[in-house]
């Protein structure tokens, strides 16, 4: 007995094969593609055929694999990606400017110009202030015992943010040449 679900999933999948182009149809069903006369059935029939179609089809007509293991990949470089992306957003309502934002993260100008848009922050002008000797220090001091972690520069930065209440680029200008 065919669920609500399951007829749902026949309908979508016979919508998207009468819509795959000719050339990209051997990359997506391995069994259809050696036969021309189904690739060229789905591109001639209409919504309403393609429904009535999907109610005709067995439920072992359509198998679906996953490959768990790709799947799973890719679940943890999008985690990977998020907080990436997490990072970054912190450190631009920070203040970090692009010279920072393209040093821990590739962004290019436009990249960090877009972020902040998305974001409703104003663009960072100017140089940033210069830190006390003693804040240089400190600063300093506190970016070489975060090492001691497994912490990527983005991190590290932020936390020193954080500790210390100074502006992003004022603590990137005293860590840059150190990283």
């Amino acid at each position: 007995m065919t669920t609500n679900i399951q007829q749902e999933l026949k309908v979508q999948l016979m919508v998207f094969l009468s819509r795959i182009p000719e050339n990209k149809m051997p990359m997506v069903l391995t069994n259809v593609a050696d036969n021309d006369s189904l690739e060229d059935g789905f591109r001639q029939m209409s919504i309403g055929e393609i429904q009535e179609l999907a109610t005709l089809l067995p439920d072992d007509a359509i198998q679906i694999l996953i490959n768990s293991s790709s799947l799973e990949n890719s679940i943890k470089q999008q985690k990977i990606n998020a907080h990436e992306r997490n990072q970054a957003e912190k450190l631009i309502r920070a203040g970090a400017s692009y010279p920072v934002m393209n040093a821990l993260f590739g962004l290019t100008s436009k990249d960090v110009s877009r972020l902040r848009q998305q974001l409703k922050i104003n663009n960072v002008n100017g140089r940033p202030a210069a830190l006390l000797d003693s804040q240089q220090i400190l600063v300093k001091n506190m970016w070489f015992k975060s090492r001691n972690g497994n912490y990527k520069p983005s991190e590290r930065l932020l936390n020193i943010h954080e500790r210390t209440q100074l502006p992003v680029n004022m603590l990137w200008e005293a860590i840059k040449t150190i990283i």
